[in-house]
């Protein structure tokens, strides 16, 4: 054998064990061995990092199941390193609710989540000055699903039967109001959801498939108002537009936050015609002048004309919730009665030849007079009370119960 060729044959037996050699180090475990102590002490000082275990999307409460703590790896703290990051810690995130969407395994920043001062330790301190809050216990067919969140603006609706009470009414004047009748009508306009399910703090356990609690804000008179008819019909939360939301209701409560209870405590001691100058002065105000809002009265209902007079009335405990409220809402008014039926007329002949016309009174005759609902009129003097007579009505209300085995709610008639 020539030199060349053995020097050839060790040159590639001392490459070829080189080889082996760096494999054997980068790729242990392709021989069956653990890493080196070194590359294990290299992944054990990488701290370790919050992530997400799934994907969690925007307004979702944060549960145990949905992060994790896994080892940081190259170059993700300086991805992040203009974010405040969590600690690795599995309960800081439990509770929190996400404002935007996270990826899964992607690591969980306070710019992700609602601040932890969003959440007020007391319920006075969610309701906006010159409001009041009610709680409402609603069937989640009745409250969108039970997905409507803090900070929602709803309308309340009103489902009932009204008829009159026993020998109250004739029968004309019964069918002159369109009694007995079951009509559903709006009570309270651009109501708040302040809390939800009773808790002021987020909760993340699974809700009841038959009711959710609710407490909702509302100017004083619509809150004691709600309060009285929330016993009498079957209560609807429905959900207004979050582009609503933003182009006026949160102007109106910008405004009475600014404002601190100035406002409220101003209109007791106001007299009429200083309430309708205030209002005539705020219409002239631009539309995107905050003090336009600071006011119980909506011009673009009519139903709202006389709010800062009903609110004022409150707030001096001067005017008390009934029924007639109720009938205000329905539209409960006394139709026109029928006109009677013209006379009839017999042409009357005498053998051949025609006689004089004999002529039938109508046997309906329209009656002397009608029991009238109150209705609210402002007097001279600068009140706002109650014209006509009050008729005593009774109101039947649709009673929402839970069927235990499908978890649904089922609906059966009852008295309120």
């Amino acid at each position: 054998m020539r030199p060349t060729t053995i020097l050839a044959a060790i040159i590639a037996v001392v490459v070829g064990l080189l080889a082996v050699v760096l494999v054997r180090w980068a790729k242990p475990e392709w021989f069956g061995l653990q890493p080196s102590q070194a590359q294990a002490q290299q992944e054990q000082t990488r701290p370790p990092i919050l992530v997400a275990a799934r994907n969690i999307y925007a307004g979702k409460c944060i549960t145990e199941e949905d992060v994790r703590v896994r080892q940081e790896r190259p170059n993700e703290r300086e991805l992040y390193a203009k974010q405040r990051l969590l600690p690795a810690y599995v309960p800081a995130a439990v509770g929190r609710v996400a404002i935007k969407p996270i990826p899964a395994d992607q690591p969980i920043t306070e710019d992700a989540l609602e601040p932890l001062e969003t959440y007020k330790e007391q319920l006075a301190e969610r309701v906006t000055p010159g409001m009041r809050a009610v709680n409402l216990q609603l069937p989640i067919t009745e409250s969108g699903g039970g997905l409507i969140r803090v900070g929602d603006y709803v309308d309340v609706l009103i489902k009932t039967t009204a008829e009159a009470s026993h020998d109250c009414l004739s029968l004309a004047e019964l069918c002159r109001l369109g009694l007995p009748a079951t009509t559903e009508g709006i009570i309270v306009r651009d109501a708040r959801v302040i809390v939800r399910r009773n808790v002021l703090w987020p909760n993340c356990r699974p809700y009841s498939m038959c009711v959710t609690n609710f407490i909702i804000e509302t100017n004083p008179y619509r809150a004691a108002f709600l309060e009285y008819a929330k016993d009498r019909g079957l209560i609807t939360l429905i959900p207004i537009s979050d582009v609503e939301r933003k182009l006026e209701l949160e102007n109106r409560r910008q405004a009475f936050l600014e404002d601190k209870g100035v406002f409220p405590t101003r209109l007791v001691g106001m007299t009429a015609q200083e309430i309708l100058q205030y209002e005539a002065e705020l219409a002239k105000l631009p539309a995107d002048d905050p003090k336009r809002y600071l006011t119980y009265h909506l011009g673009s209902s009519e139903e709202y004309r006389w709010e800062n007079f009903r609110v004022r009335d409150v707030l001096r405990g001067q005017r008390m919730i009934t029924d007639q409220d109720l009938a205000r809402i329905m539209d409960l008014r006394l139709r026109q009665p029928p006109a009677p039926p013209p006379p009839t007329t017999v042409q009357r002949v005498v053998g051949v030849k025609p006689g004089e016309p004999h002529v039938f009174p109508t046997a309906v005759t329209a009656p002397a007079s009608y029991k009238l609902p109150r209705y609210e009129v402002l007097t001279e003097a600068g009140d706002l009370t109650w014209s006509g007579e009050a008729i005593r009505l009774q109101y039947r209300c649709p009673d929402a119960v839970c069927d235990p085995q499908t978890g649904r709610a089922v609906v059966r008639s009852g008295a309120g």
